[in-house]
């Protein structure tokens, strides 16, 4: 059967039913492809990609020894030529104080003309509007050519001709026309706390280039995943039982990500848009939730929701739909109800880092002292109760700097968010050769 694969896990299987107070649990939704749709046939034949360029002055700052920011960024561009198929559009905006549209849903460039096109990069400078250079991608996008689409933007750096507002309203708009933001911010003088908020609504993800290497690779593999979309257009609708609360959610993997709380409609129903499916990739989402204390003690099953999940198949055509309840057990065993699941209390606790570093970035720039301390000594906790040593070292590291000084480097911060960020695993899923071969190694 060509769908997808839906489960549940609660960090607490069971629930005493004796209590007289809410009970809060963590709910891992985890979503991936069926064997039938993790072919190669059901690969999205096309992409129209459209790279975004920064060219303004402060590219031309140096991130290495010997190589320009712009340099670097050109050559991570030019080596992305190897993966366009016949299939593939490529459009390409430069900008700075304005944009500049290069190339529109071109189509099989030989490589000495795309090469071509990207030297004007280095003749155009200015300062940045980032909102525009968006903008002008989401026009250009616009145009249906039944291909999926995704933006690879890129910048160094903060608006000076628009606002992060303008530029997160634009993030906005490119979610409702369903493309897809992979945001790489380069060097050290970036917000990325900005950028995380631009990609958020649709779905996108945060890398942080700091080396030329580092750039090859991570376009590359901005590529390579974009090319290896099963299920797209997904949706996923949430029905809530009633006195149910939910309260905050994050995508956990593959790049974990704080959504906020959220907030049910009158007939107690929620619906997120979620990520383009990848043939290799599990997807997981933690819903925090409370679960009201039942009248009376009694054993037996609760509906705390209803999923429902829809999905477009690029290949086919096929819209599909599946629906699964997530049910909790209650118990009058005091005991049985103190079963845990670990492992997703311990992805909760990874996600609820990543909200403390979010807010740490709005206390900072607030100028909070006190918020930002106190923010700093509750990831330091979180990362010490499940034994995240580099995030642990990373928060220190800015607590013992803004104790000091006040201020915090910038390149702790974005080294600290991007780790917040990375915190759970990628979310590849193994093949079962993989795995034979693996154990033959080992034994």
């Amino acid at each position: 059967m060509k769908e997808l694969v839906l489960t549940y896990t609660f960090d607490k299987p069971y629930i005493y039913s004796g209590t007289k107070e809410d009970t809060y649990v963590n709910l891992l939704l985890e979503i991936k492809p069926g064997d039938e749709l993790r072919k190669e046939e059901f690969k999205v034949k096309g992409t129209d990609f459209c790279i975004v360029l920064d060219v303004s002055g402060s590219m031309g700052e140096y991130i290495e020894y010997t190589k320009r920011k712009l340099d670097v960024a050109v050559e991570a561009v030019k080596n992305l030529y190897d993966y366009f198929t016949q299939d593939d559009t490529i459009s390409l905006v430069i900008y700075h104080a304005v944009p500049i549209k290069l190339l529109d849903h071109a189509r099989n460039l030989s490589r000495a003309d795309f090469e071509r096109v990207l030297q004007r990069a280095y003749s155009e400078s200015g300062s940045t509007n980032i909102s525009a250079a968006l903008r002008m991608a989401r026009e250009i996008l616009k145009v249906n050519t039944g291909n999926t689409k995704k933006i690879i933007f890129l910048t160094d750096g903060l608006p000076v001709e628009d606002t992060e507002e303008d530029g997160i309203r634009e993030g906005q708009l490119i979610a409702e026309e369903n493309i897809s933001i992979t945001a790489l911010g380069m060097g050290h003088n970036f917000n990325y706390s900005f950028i995380e908020k631009l990609v958020k609504p649709s779905r996108g993800t945060t890398d942080w280039i700091n080396s030329g290497a580092q750039a090859i690779k991570v376009f590359e593999t901005v590529l390579k995943r974009a090319k290896s979309v099963v299920v797209n257009d997904v949706e996923l609708e949430i029905n809530v039982s009633n006195e149910v609360r939910m309260n905050e959610f994050y995508r956990a993997v593959p790049e974990t990500t704080y959504y906020g709380k959220m907030k049910l409609d009158s007939a107690r129903t929620y619906k997120i848009k979620l990520d383009d499916i990848e043939n290799n990739r599990l997807y997981k989402y933690i819903f925090e939730i409370a679960i009201p204390a039942p009248k009376n003690p009694y054993d037996g099953k609760f509906r705390v929701l209803t999923a429902k999940l829809s999905y477009t198949i690029p290949t086919t055509g096929e819209r599909k739909e599946q629906k699964i309840d997530a049910i909790i057990e209650m118990t009058t065993d005091i005991e049985k109800a103190s079963y845990e699941y670990l492992s997703v209390k311990e992805t909760a606790k990874r996600c609820a880092i990543k909200k403390y570093d979010d807010l740490l970035n709005e206390y900072i720039s607030q100028n909070d002292q006190r918020a930002v301390l106190k923010t700093l000594d509750k990831i330091i906790e979180l990362a010490e109760e499940i034994g995240e040593d580099e995030i642990i070292e990373n928060y220190r590291r800015i607590k013992d700097e803004y104790i000091r000084n006040n201020q915090i480097p910038s390149t702790l911060l974005i080294a600290a968010s991007n780790s917040s960020t990375k915190i759970n695993d990628e979310g590849y899923i193994e093949n079962d050769e993989d795995i034979d071969k693996l154990i033959n190694e080992i034994f």
